[in-house]
């Protein structure tokens, strides 16, 4: 049992980079394996199934789909420095945390893809995630962006209220002494805006947020991945035939779904492609299946968070 921590990503995605950033700041040994930005990915479908969003965290024959259930695990073995510290005040943070991801990575985030340059996107690119995120051609994309920066910044103005909290603003988001993984959301999205959109914008309207970025950015140690061993898809396939110990917690008697029946599991945002697979756990935030591929010789346990996912019986 190897427990060789490999994260799959290309270093452009705001949701790789904060699981980067992530497994930077808790200190954690790991490798990384650099996918294709566009499909097809035809060796990284023995690991997720078809699941196509990056990133992905491979733990030997486990696989860790969505960066809810990536940053969840990566509590789990490595609890200090916490995600989830208390506020000054003594107040807990983890449930606030985890409404605040679903909000930054789906409404403040989804308000900043319309704001790339089109015209800069290759075609290539472009044409594998219009259909993801219901954008049209990239013409009336270029003439959209205008207006759809009004909203981007009511979503900006929303984060800048909850920092400020006070006239002279604080230290990280939820008044703690150190991040939470608010922090983390954030600063993925205001990394985006910063990089791909308008800097000067956050300059003039958003100070507060932009030296929030510099303090975040300087705690999570900004290398997304510099120095960390990079492997092949096909190594990455191999340290998946390396088996892990795992006893699945039973599945409570009254779920509508067994232990052994197969499912579907679903995104219900983008890039709605179902994963097929044996149901192995089901618990109240993840849902694990159990899939081979007999080509590969792989036989992996895909794990997924229940929140933004549909799990439902595939019938035969």
């Amino acid at each position: 049992m190897s427990n060789s921590i490999i994260l799959h990503w290309f270093p452009e995605s705001p949701f790789a980079s904060r699981v980067a950033w992530a497994l930077n700041y808790k200190n954690v040994d790991y490798k990384t394996v650099v996918v294709s930005q566009i499909e097809p990915r035809p060796l990284r479908r023995p690991l997720d199934g078809g699941y196509r969003k990056t990133p992905i965290l491979q733990i030997d024959d486990h696989v860790f789909c969505d960066t809810k259930i990536i940053l969840e695990e990566l509590e789990k073995r490595y609890p200090e420095p916490s995600f989830y510290p208390t506020t000054r005040s003594g107040l807990p943070t983890q449930g606030l945390c985890k409404a605040l991801e679903i909000w930054a990575a789906n409404g403040l985030m989804y308000s900043v893809m319309p704001q790339f340059s089109a015209a800069d996107i290759p075609e290539s690119l472009y044409n594998d995630r219009a259909p993801l995120f219901g954008l049209s051609s990239k013409k009336e994309a270029i003439a959209d962006a205008p207006y759809l920066a009004i909203e981007m910044q009511a979503q900006l103005g929303i984060a800048d209220e909850l920092l400020r909290g006070n006239s002279e603003g604080k230290e990280w988001f939820l008044d703690t002494s150190a991040p939470s993984l608010a922090d983390f959301h954030f600063g993925m999205c205001l990394c985006f805006v910063l990089k791909f959109v308008d800097e000067t914008l956050v300059k003039k309207r958003f100070p507060l947020l932009l030296d929030h970025q510099k303090r975040f950015l300087e705690v999570v140690k900004d290398k997304l991945g510099e120095g960390r061993p990079v492997l092949s898809e096909r190594e990455a396939l191999e340290a998946s035939k390396s088996k892990s110990l795992f006893e699945p917690i039973a599945i409570s008697e009254d779920s509508p779904l067994k232990a052994g029946v197969l499912v579907s599991v679903t995104p219900l945002d983008t890039g709605k492609i179902p994963v097929i697979g044996t149901l192995v756990q089901l618990t109240a935030q993840e849902v694990v299946i159990k899939r081979m591929n007999e080509e590969y010789g792989t036989d992996v346990f895909n794990h997924f968070p229940l929140v933004g996912f549909s799990v439902l019986p595939v019938k035969q």
